[in-house]
């Protein structure tokens, strides 16, 4: 679920009205938009984008997956010839921007191994709505849920359909 506040929050902070939001992403009335921020209902999965666009944030913060603080960040490639021990099997590398305290800190880098495997239970780097992130995946029957390992950002879950649609499994972290 998306939390009711966020909306709310970046239109507050761009200093648009609801009407003003309303007309930018083509609603003809504000009452969708009222409903969203009141959590009576959330943005429809194929309006996600747009929301972001109009909002100046990343589909990832308005659905929940990075704080306020660190509503642009992702991972980050960075170039594994400039390291002089890269454990075995490693494919590439991405530079902690510390929100994955208090495991990295900031500026640690982070191994990563493109496997295809997705584990249960295990660290794993992921692409959602376009933003890259680690996340501890738990495969249930029916779903995939993404923890994230900074405690005040939401799970986000999705069914193994939905993740075709929306993510793409990158590789496990190697420790």
């Amino acid at each position: 679920m998306i939390p009711k506040t966020r909306v709310q929050l970046r239109r507050e902070e761009l200093g648009l009205t609801q009407k003003e939001l309303a007309s930018a992403l083509g609603y003809k009335s504000i009452s969708n938009i009222e409903n969203i921020e009141k959590g009576v209902s959330e943005i429809p999965q194929s309006r996600l984008n747009h929301f972001a666009k109009v909002l100046e944030t990343s589909v990832a913060y308005l659905m929940g997956m990075l704080s306020k603080s660190d509503q642009k960040s992702q991972v980050k490639s960075v170039n594994l010839k400039n390291y002089g021990y890269v454990p075995e099997g490693v494919d590439y590398a991405s530079r902690s921007d510390g929100s994955h305290a208090p495991l990295w800190e900031e500026g640690e880098i982070i191994f990563i191994k493109k496997d295809g495997i997705i584990e249960n239970r295990k660290l794993s780097a992921v692409k959602l709505y376009g933003a890259h992130f680690i996340k501890k995946v738990y495969i249930e029957d029916d779903y995939l849920r993404f923890r994230s390992i900074n405690k005040n950002i939401a799970d986000v879950v999705l069914t193994k359909e939905e993740f075709e649609q929306v993510g793409e499994y990158l590789g496990r972290v190697v420790m």
